[in-house]
């Protein structure tokens, strides 16, 4: 059972991770409208693109990161690169060592695959 501070740290962290990885797809978004710009596509093809990520990468990050369980996804964040050591500098005991629990149940199921 998470503190009180804890899941507030855990909140924060779910933000940062959340920032992080929609910003990296916002870029995507970015380069299809300057595509636009230089006539490479149309602006119904865009249109499309924007309709396609708000429905789909837009929405699938906010289910993650604003889920009753949002630890998982934080900690699946701090495994894929999203978080880093020092995101986590700070946070509890608790918090560094369910995360390292997760990690090690990852690298288990890994392996087993």
């Amino acid at each position: 059972m998470y503190s009180k501070l804890d899941r507030k740290r855990i909140r924060k962290l779910a933000d940062t991770a959340h920032e992080r990885l929609l910003l990296g797809e916002l870029s995507k978004l970015r380069a299809g409208i300057e595509s636009v710009e230089n006539g490479e596509i149309s602006a119904i093809e865009m249109n499309h693109r924007i309709h396609v990520f708000h429905n789909g990468i837009s929405r699938e990050l906010y289910k993650r990161f604003t889920g009753s369980a949002s630890e998982f996804a934080v900690f699946r964040a701090y495994i894929d690169g999203a978080l880093t050591d020092i995101d986590f500098a700070g946070a509890s005991n608790t918090i560094i060592s369910e995360r390292d629990q997760f990690i090690l149940l990852h690298k288990d199921m890994q392996d087993d695959a």
